[in-house]
């Protein structure tokens, strides 16, 4: 490492640091003591408490590292329903931003989103997955917003898992496309499918031939007293998660 990149590096921990302690003062001010953001991440204890206040604190800091720390301390079970939609808002905000650390903080927060999701989701919170997802601006961040959607059954969700798997030809998109299409019980997840266990990835093949499975047993299934796609443009209908 050069002189030149020594000090450059030094500078942005620098910076991050100051911009940790401002945002750990603006908690203060708003009644939630804690030493550090990072603290979130590294501890092994619950706070639900806390997430509100974190929720709030997002929209106020501009610092992109103290801003994906965040996300990733929302990206707990406690947070479920109360931060989806101002993760969201986050997400269209750093497109003004081109850098590598907004597309990390984009990737960052659709991953959480996955693991947020549920068929309990607010579906405004799943339309505007959707839609970023068809955004290109969202770069690799949309192949886990589709796949959030697809949990939550949002039937919009489908025509991007499709293109996922059809016109990607990296391992994630497609693998990602294959654990999205599980939760639909349609015969074009059945094709989509069918075709992704022929594919040159082994990870691929593994994910899709468990989601064919699965698919296939609900649709042999008799559907249950009103069960139906999040969407009535869905032909099928869609599977819960939780669903074996």
């Amino acid at each position: 490492m050069s002189p030149e990149e020594e000090a450059a590096r030094h500078a942005s921990i620098a910076k991050n640091l100051a911009a940790e302690r401002a945002a750990v003062e603006l908690l203060r001010e708003r009644g939630l003591e804690v030493p550090r953001i990072q603290y979130f991440v590294e501890t092994r204890e619950r706070y639900p408490h806390a997430i509100p206040f974190l929720v709030e604190l997002l929209p106020d800091v501009e610092n992109l590292a103290i801003r994906t720390t965040i996300v990733r301390a929302l990206t707990v079970t406690e947070a479920r329903g109360k931060c989806e939609m101002a993760l969201l808002q986050e997400f269209r905000r750093s497109f003004g931003d081109g850098t590598i650390w907004a597309e990390t903080l984009r990737w960052t927060i659709a991953a959480g989103l996955e693991m947020l999701s549920t068929r309990a989701l607010d579906p405004a919170v799943g339309s505007e997955m959707v839609e970023l997802a068809r955004d290109p601006r969202s770069a690799s961040a949309r192949d886990f917003l589709a796949l959030a959607a697809a949990k939550a059954g949002v039937a919009e969700a489908l025509p991007v898992l499709a293109q996922m798997a059809q016109e990607s030809s990296q391992q994630g998109p497609v693998s990602l496309a294959a654990a999205g299409l599980r939760y639909f019980a349609t015969e074009e997840s059945i094709a989509l499918l069918e075709q992704l266990t022929k594919s040159e990835f082994a990870r691929t093949r593994k994910i899709a031939t468990a989601s064919l499975a699965r698919v296939r047993k609900a649709l042999a299934a008799p559907p249950k007293k009103g069960a139906r796609p999040r969407s009535s443009k869905a032909t099928g209908r869609a599977i819960d998660p939780k669903a074996n």
